[in-house]
């Protein structure tokens, strides 16, 4: 530095105050200047300008030039600038040639290929869940890891390993899934470890709610055995909720419901009401010698078909998509046989305001077996039957019962009673 032009030096950075009539002052101006670069970079982070914009020039990507409205811009497509005219004509005339360059740090969102970074920018690394921040400027390449040289790392999430403590009067930590429209609203809290607890005050509680104010947490989920498990409360039990409180024996009570729906009457024969025309013949009471046992029951011919017949309502519940099931009880009459009896079934509902003189469903006839010995009790198979007319709860039921003479058996048969199924939907008739 040449003596005696130096006059004094400024507080902060040095700068050589060189005297008003000084000269061969070059030295001193250039480690001004010097001086004044390295501290610009440092407090903007911009660096690689090329100076003002100029005509007729090649300009390549990354390279910088100053306008005369003191702003920097940088090349972002390679290109050569206009022979005449300003910078602002050319950038107006070529919008996507420049990049305007900010003196402040810049977001630049989730990092990505074949993208030109400036010093100070900031990206997310979404491989590696880290932030970062640009330390020079460059063309990012095929991968975040292989560029990391121009990074420097501010926040990388796979490195907590102390503590983190908030200490603040209602302290929050939110995770907001910002992509929801690309079907996968998902944001996760991960507690992981031997052991792992999410912990309330000692007087306070613990609170999972929806994002919001008063929203409610549709489910809530805990992994176990390889699965999600939903967790129960008071405002999710109850039936239809899969918890194993609310099953008897690990069976729903709506299924218990379906058990004992399908009711079952047994409807003696002493009660049949007889055809006026052909009807079967009510038996005197008959006892039995061995131990008094008494037999009440309706006599059917084996040579003419005769008929029997007993009358209910519908119940309110009754499943009228299901048939009625039916199967006759009897004995012989007074002479062993050796063949099988055939007993016939069906029905007529009729509602209200309906004729009583409507028309039976389809008959249904069913065998029995062989038998060889008199007075021995005989069950018939079950039949399904579907009563005439369109039957509906509160339908007044008519059945009839009758002997197909067409059977094997030349005597008499005692009928001495009939069981009936129906089907309903409810548990009470209420």
């Amino acid at each position: 530095m040449t003596t005696g032009t130096v006059v004094g030096y400024t507080k902060n950075y040095r700068l050589a105050k060189i005297a008003a009539n000084a000269r061969g002052y070059a030295d001193e101006e250039h480690s001004n200047l010097t001086i004044m670069d390295t501290v610009l970079f440092a407090l903007g982070g911009i660096s690689g300008i090329l100076g003002e914009w100029l005509n007729a020039t090649a300009y390549l990507v990354g390279d910088r030039v100053i306008d005369t409205d003191g702003k920097v811009y940088q090349c972002a497509i390679a290109n050569t600038s206009a022979a005449s005219g300003t910078f602002t004509n050319d950038r107006t005339a070529n919008p996507t040639f420049w990049t305007l360059i900010l003196n402040a740090p810049v977001s630049r969102g989730t990092w990505a290929t074949g993208i030109v970074y400036n010093a100070n920018d900031f990206v997310f690394d979404g491989v590696g869940d880290r932030y970062a921040v640009c330390n020079t400027t460059h063309t990012s390449t095929t991968t975040f890891a292989t560029d990391i040289a121009f990074w420097d790392i501010l926040i990388d999430f796979n490195k907590f390993t102390n503590d983190l403590t908030v200490q603040k009067s209602n302290p929050a930590f939110i995770l907001d899934d910002t992509d929801e429209s690309a079907g996968d609203d998902f944001a996760q809290f991960i507690l992981q470890g031997a052991v792992a607890a999410v912990q309330g005050t000692a007087n306070g509680k613990l609170i999972f709610e929806g994002f919001g104010t008063n929203v409610n947490l549709d489910q809530l989920d805990v992994r176990w055995g390889g699965s999600l498990e939903k967790i129960w409360h008071a405002g999710n039990d109850g039936a239809a909720s899969g918890l194993d409180a609310d099953l008897l024996d690990a069976v729903q009570g709506a299924a218990y419901a379906r058990e004992i729906s399908e009711q079952s009457v047994w409807i003696p024969a002493a009660s049949l009401t007889p055809a006026l025309t052909n009807g079967g013949i009510l038996a005197a009471t008959e006892e039995l010698s061995t131990d008094n046992v008494m037999i009440h029951g309706m006599d059917f011919d084996a040579s003419t078909r005769q008929n029997a017949q007993f009358s209910f309502q519908a119940p309110k519940g009754a499943d009228e998509s299901a048939a009625l099931i039916l199967q006759g009880e009897w004995t012989d009459g007074d002479t062993a046989g050796t063949l099988s009896v055939k007993w016939g079934f069906e029905a007529l509902a009729v509602a209200a305001d309906e004729s009583l003189n409507g028309t039976y469903g389809t008959a249904v006839v069913a065998a029995d077996s062989t038998f060889t010995a008199t007075k021995d009790r005989h069950v018939s198979a079950e039949v399904s039957i579907t009563p005439g007319g369109t039957w509906a709860a509160g339908d007044w039921i008519t059945v009839q019962i009758f002997r197909d003479i067409a059977d094997d058996y030349t005597q008499k048969a005692r009928l001495t009673g009939i069981h009936m199924r129906y089907s309903t939907t409810t548990l009470t008739d209420a």
